[in-house]
């Protein structure tokens, strides 16, 4: 099944998490998406596998970064009628504090979308939302679906 399929047969159910199928690396760090008050949220429930450093308990900057990258991308896929796979032009994150060993949640904003290009911010939170542990940046090349 091809993404746009994927994406159709998502929307039409409202389920994002059916369309985190189409991002392998997401799907093995546990990241689940959700909706809160009509916006979309992905998930990462904490694991053992996705701890950075030991000593200090924190998550790993990786697993941190593809919450928010797949975030942006999930967010991206369900606000378009029909595209492929968009492709990433940059992606930078911030790293505004440690990752505790507990969920961490994401949210993105569409900035920009333009025919061509998307730009998108998103957030990365554990509990509070309003003190953020990580916010990225996002732009992406818009891949129109191929006839």
């Amino acid at each position: 099944m091809n993404l746009a399929n994927v994406l159709e047969q998502a929307k039409v159910a409202s389920d994002p998490q059916s369309l985190l199928q189409c991002f392998p690396y997401a799907q093995a760090l546990g990241i689940s998406a959700s909706w809160d008050n009509e916006k979309l949220v992905a998930h990462l429930a904490f694991d053992q596998h996705i701890i950075g450093d030991l000593g200090a308990a924190a998550l790993q900057g990786g697993a941190i970064s593809t919450l928010l990258e797949s975030t942006a991308v999930l967010s991206l896929l369900w606000s378009v009628e029909k595209i492929q796979m968009p492709q990433f032009m940059n992606h930078s994150v911030e790293y505004l504090a440690s990752g505790r060993p507990k969920p961490t949640h994401a949210q993105a904003e569409i900035v920009r979308h333009g025919h061509q290009i998307a730009n998108v911010r998103t957030i990365a939170w554990q509990g509070d939302r309003s003190a953020p542990i990580a916010a990225a940046h996002t732009h992406v090349l818009l891949v129109p679906e191929s006839k």
